[in-house]
């Protein structure tokens, strides 16, 4: 397991990201962190996020939203544009919106590909001594590719290279 790097998480997403931390144990409930907060606890400098994204599988979107109803802001439903389509949701804790993607797809050329499940992607980090899940950077990279961010994924890649 690795350490987390959040020499550059602000201070509300730190006390956002402790809440889902502790609301949302791994063991528990099937979901990851996505996008920037979870590019940056990678060491990606990505700059300061402004949300914070997770991603759940077809079910346990529902389990997050419960165990986080205090915090909705826009209940979970059914999502899509021309290249994602979700359960979405979003939920505003410590004054950080948090947004819940569950079963995540996107188009195959044939139609859609089957709901991700984030635990087929995750690498657990250790962040102040809770466990963080988060997806994969190789992922993350495709994952961006898929919705046409070439230069998201020029970052992680670059990232990946000078890294290992």
């Amino acid at each position: 397991m690795r350490i987390a790097d959040d020499g550059h998480l602000p201070p509300a997403h730190a006390a956002t990201l402790a809440v889902l931390c502790d609301r949302l144990p791994v063991d528990e409930v099937n979901w990851a962190l996505t996008g920037s907060t979870a590019l940056l606890l990678q060491g990606v400098p990505v700059g300061e996020p402004h949300d914070i994204d997770i991603q759940t599988d077809q079910h346990d979107w529902a389990e997050v939203e419960h165990r986080l109803a205090e915090f909705v802001i826009r209940p979970v439903r059914q999502s899509h544009t021309s290249r994602i389509r979700s359960h979405f949701g979003a939920l505003l804790v410590h004054g950080v919106q948090v947004e819940i993607m569950g079963g995540v797809q996107h188009p195959d050329g044939e139609g859609w590909t089957s709901p991700v499940d984030p635990r087929d992607h995750q690498v657990l980090l250790d962040w102040r001594g809770r466990l963080v899940p988060v997806l994969r950077l190789t992922y993350e990279a495709a994952a961006y590719n898929s919705l046409g961010r070439r230069e998201r994924v020029r970052l992680i890649r670059d990232w990946i290279a000078r890294s290992h």
